[in-house]
This record gives C-alpha cells, structure tokens and sequence, in this order.
C-alpha cells in the first residue's frame, strides 16, 4: 500500500483524526485498558487488576471508549469492538517500530534505506525482535562469525549479494557439497568477481546440482540479506555509499523471516536466473 498523497490531503487527514489518536494514545489508563483487551474480554475487576487502575477510573475511561465505539459491553464484560481491534493494531505496529528504531537507532541512521521498498518499509515493525551485531575493538569480525555460525547450521538459504568475501565463498562450498538448498540473487559485478574465483568449469559444476540457483540482477543493489530456514540478517550501505559490514541487524522470529522472504521476492521479480554454457 502506497501513501502517495499531498500535502493538503495528508493535513486534511491529520485534522479529521488527530483528536480520535490523541483520544487514546495521550491517556495511559486507555491505553492500558486496550491492550488488556487485546489478550481477551475481561470484567472490570480483571481490567484493575491489571491496569493497577482503581475500578472506578476504569470504569470512568471505559464509558467514553464505549462512547467512542472502541468497546462494548456485554454482560459484565468488556470487548474491543471491529473498530477497537484495528485502531490497537495500527497503535502496537507503530509502537514496535519506535522500539526497533530506538534500540538500533545508529543502524537506521547511519544507513541508506532506499533499497527497501515502501511496502517493507511499511512493514519495518517485522523486524522488531531483531538483535543488532557490531563490531567490538576485540573483535572487528564478530556480525560476520556469527551469521557464518547461523549459516553453517541451515538447511535453505537465499541472499541479495552486492559484495562477497572469500570466507562466504568457502562456507557456501561447503553448503553446496552438503545438499544445502541454496538461491542468491547477485549484482553483475559479483558475478564477474565469482568467475574469476572459482572459474567457468567449477561454477558450471556447482550449478548442475540441483540445490544451486544464482540470479543476475541489473538492479542497483544496496542492501546484503542473508537467510534460511532459521534466521535473517540484514547489511546495508552506508549514506557515503560504502558497504557497512559492522553493523548487521540479526532476527530469527517468524514475522521477521516472512519479511525477509518478500524482500527476495522483491528483488528476483527482476532479477535473471544464470545460465553458463
């Protein structure tokens, strides 16, 4: 979903809903008693109990959120309504993301993001469980070991390649002669680099097995995916346009695989399986 629109149209929205957002986000006794809520239905004791609120003010707050059309009541007991549970959800998306973008604050500042498309930009809170690797002045190759480690334990991988190192290129061999199931889309320069390493007859060798597939892209290619059936890591460029190998973003949630996966999938739409001769 694209948000495309200008600037009178965006403050038209802001002015339509900026006293419903305040509504609930401003007052923490609403809020709490939504993502009470969001778990299940509860009565007004359970709601106190959990909230740490008196009954009274909760049941002050939930009149006007019934008001508002965000709960109802039913019995004794107190649901988010259609609406309630679209609003908490919007509100939890963009809680994560300010979580993500204020525990790996520097990653996302110090990096050009424009090779992630809008639509996975909208969906960043995905990422939200995800680990930032650094380097360390002990140990200046620490992201990399431990996404090798990752790497050496998976039974699928697939990657956006800009850059290759030589000790990715042994642990890939070692992955190929294991039956690991592998598809890395490759930049035209990678690929020429790949040739030139491992030479035409080796390269055709490792692509006759069935569990190799290489991808040629004449995209710009600015971001480095590593995953597998386990886990995703995630390397950008800097905003001067030099790879960032000290900064990795790891994740092994299920949400942050999912958009991992349609961020490839992103990338092979235009991208040409490799075909040597």
């Amino acid at each position: 979903m694209e948000y495309n629109m200008d600037y009178n149209n965006l403050i038209n929205l802001y002015t339509e809903v900026q006293e419903d957002l305040r509504f609930i986000i401003a007052s923490e006794v609403r809020m709490k008693i939504l993502l009470c809520l969001n778990e299940d239905s509860k009565n007004l004791k359970l709601l106190s109990q959990q909230t740490g609120f008196l009954p009274s003010t909760i049941s002050h707050e939930n009149k006007k959120l019934q008001e508002r059309n965000i709960i109802f009541k039913e019995n004794r007991f107190f649901y988010l309504s259609p609406i309630g549970k679209i609003i908490l959800m919007k509100i939890i998306e963009l809680y994560m993301s300010k979580s993500l973008f204020k525990r790996s604050k520097r990653f996302f500042l110090n990096h050009n993001i424009n090779c992630i498309p809008k639509h996975l930009l909208q969906e960043i809170e995905c990422l939200h469980d995800t680990e930032l690797l650094e380097t360390t002045s002990k140990n200046i190759f620490y992201p990399q070991k431990i996404i090798y480690k990752h790497l050496k334990n998976s039974r699928k991988v697939k990657g956006l390649y800009p850059v290759f190192f030589p000790k990715q290129l042994e642990i890939f061999k070692q992955l190929i002669k294991n039956d690991v199931e592998i598809n890395l889309i490759l930049t035209e320069e990678i690929m020429d680099h790949l040739l030139e390493s491992v030479g035409k007859e080796s390269l055709n060798k490792a692509l006759s097995r069935d569990n190799l597939v290489l991808w040629r892209t004449n995209e710009e290619l600015k971001i480095n995916l590593v995953m597998s059936d386990k886990f995703l890591s995630l390397a950008l460029f800097s905003n001067n346009g030099i790879f960032d190998s000290s900064s990795i973003l790891l994740g092994k949630k299920r949400k942050a695989l999912d958009w991992g996966d349609k961020l490839f999938k992103y990338y092979l739409k235009s991208a040409e399986e490799i075909v040597l001769e």
